[in-house]
């Protein structure tokens, strides 16, 4: 009687499955920016049903990570899930974007509170009042005031926070407008100024100042090219620039 036949199966290594793996999930991520931006530009009509099969192929995957995609889409808020028609395209209606705007507007005014509440502290002698990627170079602004024995807490604001600017003007700092552009946040605190002239200490502004891309005229400067650093050092809006305003203005108090 010839002897059993013994079948040996190979077991994967921990590299081929790591790399198994890698390769299903940039498939997935590949397939989900490519979906996304199908949808936001109106490949599909709303309320349309999504046919995995067709879509599948046309994306270059398999159902099961096809299957993802239509999962986290659908947590986006982008897809809805119907019982018995698998993924549906979602329906936006005109007062569902002005809800979007309006909660927006209020999340990011909230932000911007609870930020200058928990960067600033009464140790503060200034304050730097910045939004988008010019946020960034203020922290490390702030970071090099802290090495001179300078306490200056940092403000991201997103959208105007009437309220939020009174108080800080009202608080005596030094409060210091850094914005990478025409200085949006700084002529918005000028109208609130004068709309709230009557309720708010006038003799404090002596300790405002502001750095944008506007010249002393208020007039926009153009610089024809360059790279980031080197526009942010020729408008003043380095960290090291930033620091160094702070300190000569805290200087110039004393």
């Amino acid at each position: 009687m010839p002897p059993p036949k013994v079948t040996a199966i190979a077991t994967p290594s921990p590299a081929s499955v790591a790399k198994t793996k890698k390769r299903g999930a940039s498939q997935t991520g590949r397939a989900t920016l490519v979906l996304r931006e199908m949808l936001l530009e109106g490949h599909f009509q709303p309320g349309e049903r999504i046919r995995e099969v067709p879509l599948a192929a046309e994306l270059g995957v398999s159902r099961i990570p096809l299957r993802l995609v239509l999962e986290r889409l659908a947590h986006e808020g982008l897809l809805v899930v119907r019982p018995t028609r698998g993924f549906v395209v979602q329906r936006f209606f005109t007062a569902d974007i002005y809800d979007a705007i309006e909660l927006r507007g209020l999340l990011e005014g909230m932000a911007a509170r609870l930020t200058a509440e928990r960067v600033q502290s009464p140790a503060d002698t200034a304050c730097l009042i910045s939004s988008g990627r010019g946020v960034h170079e203020a922290l490390a602004a702030a970071a090099l005031c802290e090495r001179s024995g300078v306490n200056v807490g940092v403000v991201d604001m997103p959208s105007i926070d009437q309220e939020l600017l009174c108080d800080l003007l009202n608080s005596g700092r030094l409060l210091v407008f850094a914005e990478q552009n025409n200085g949006y946040i700084w002529q918005n605190f000028l109208q609130i100024v004068y709309t709230n002239r009557g309720s708010i200490r006038l003799e404090n502004l002596r300790n405002v100042a502001t750095i944008n891309t506007l010249d002393a005229n208020s007039r926009p400067q153009f610089i024809h090219s360059g790279t980031y650093e080197e526009l942010v050092d020729a408008f003043g809006l380095s960290p090291a620039a930033i620091a160094r305003t702070v300190c000569d203005r805290l200087g110039d108090r004393t």
